[in-house]
């Protein structure tokens, strides 16, 4: 069969698996599909890293609720972003995508478990992301009670409910088998 060795070499880089220095080699539909769910994978994954910096700050003299909504929209307009190409990439490889010209199991094989690899990465991002907005709630609830104590108002409570209302995570949906 054909030897793919330059487009695995060429996903490996993609992917940061391999020194980035030379240029990566042309990529197949499969290889920039994948490639592009990866760098929108890299992306979400600072929209997570700024949720987590967010809610583990430990003073608690500004409210991050803003911030925290802002990060929120975003994280979920990237993911469903990610979540379609991930579903393209998916049909391209069960449609066969460049299977049928190589008559071989072995780049077969590799494709699923990019694939894989890509889906687990994607599930552990909306995961740890709910567990942020969780926290979230839960440090307010905590910083309400505390100034509820000594204000006797309850504007905090009023903000963040307001600001939660359009924190819903998005839910990946079932990979197709």
């Amino acid at each position: 069969g054909m030897d793919r060795t330059e487009e695995f070499r060429g996903l490996c880089r993609v992917f940061g698996w391999l020194d980035r220095h030379e240029p990566p080699p042309a990529l197949t539909a499969f290889g920039q599909l994948a490639g592009s769910v990866s760098m929108g994978l890299d992306g979400t994954e600072l929209l997570l890293k700024r949720l987590e910096t967010l809610v583990t700050r430990r003073e608690f003299s500004n409210d991050p609720s803003g911030e925290v909504a802002e990060v929120s929209l975003m994280f979920n307009r990237d993911m469903g972003t990610v979540q379609r190409e991930s579903e393209a990439l998916q049909r391209h490889v069960a449609s066969g995508g460049v299977l049928q010209l190589l008559g071989e199991g072995q780049l077969d094989r590799h494709q699923k478990h990019v694939v894989e690899a890509l889906k687990r990465r994607t599930a552990r991002q909306v995961t740890d992301f709910q567990h942020g907005l969780r926290t979230h709630a839960e440090n307010l609830k905590r910083r309400n009670q505390r100034t509820g104590r000594f204000s006797g108002a309850g504007h905090g409570v009023e903000r963040a409910k307001g600001s939660h209302a359009f924190l819903r995570p998005v839910q990946p949906r079932a990979p197709t088998p």
